[in-house]
């Protein structure tokens, strides 16, 4: 999950490119179905407002 960019609001998305340095920002992809592919073009968020969700299996 990382932080939209411009609001105050965290979405599920994916890590395109991790950041290469401590200063360096993370290229995300988030979910959005208005896309064919289902994600949004990738967007630049710092490092301290993105956050490792796990999944949990459903029984």
């Amino acid at each position: 999950m990382a932080l939209y960019p411009q609001t105050t609001c965290f979405y599920r998305g994916l890590v395109e490119i991790p950041p290469s340095g401590p200063k360096d920002e993370y290229s995300i992809l988030f979910e959005d179905n208005s896309y064919a592919d289902g994600y949004s073009p990738s967007l630049k968020v710092a490092q301290r407002y993105v956050v490792q969700v796990k999944e949990t299996k459903r029984r």
